[in-house]
């Protein structure tokens, strides 16, 4: 889908797009009614190509992604990300998912921009499978470690191991 297709098309509720393998940036930008996405052979979305759709929260798709632009969920509404197959994550991804309790990183990311969990204050368990990220846990959420410590209050639970065994099976 091209850049800014539905942007701010505030009635738009549903989407069942069985064959879109791209979404342009920008493209369902304030979509604010949005709730639910079907679009089973999606793997790449550009920047906020889903940003301000706050009230989308079944984000199942998310998991089939390669590529993640930046901002591209901002204020969306998930509690659950499992990002299976993702290879490149933009900066800021996520910015905002407040509702956000669960990540899972898979060893497929082979890049990823600058904070891309910033502002994902809920965040109470992180799941890293294999040597997907080895720099410093509070860079996934903040600019600088101060940040992160006061945004992120909630994060309990730091695991290191497969999805396959993780709470993260079956989403």
């Amino acid at each position: 889908l091209l850049s800014a297709t539905f942007e701010e098309c505030k009635l738009l509720k549903r989407i069942n797009l069985s064959n879109i393998t791209v979404v342009g940036k920008r493209c369902f930008k304030g979509c604010i009614k949005l709730e639910n996405i079907d679009m089973p052979v999606l793997t790449k979305v550009g920047d906020e190509a889903f940003s301000y759709c706050i009230s989308l929260k079944n984000m199942g798709f998310v998991s089939r992604l390669v590529q993640i632009g930046s901002k591209a969920f901002e204020r969306c509404s998930m509690n659950y990300v499992s990002l299976e197959k993702c290879e490149k994550l933009g900066a800021q991804a996520f910015l905002n998912c407040t509702a956000l309790t669960r990540i899972a990183l898979s060893s497929n990311i082979t890049s990823m921009g600058v904070a891309p969990f910033m502002g994902c204050t809920a965040v109470s368990l992180l799941n890293i499978t294999g040597d997907c990220y080895t720099g410093y846990i509070h860079d996934l959420f903040a600019d600088n470690y101060d940040d992160f410590n006061q945004q992120i209050t909630e994060l309990k639970c730091i695991k290191k191991d497969s999805l396959k065994n993780s709470e993260f099976a079956g989403y």
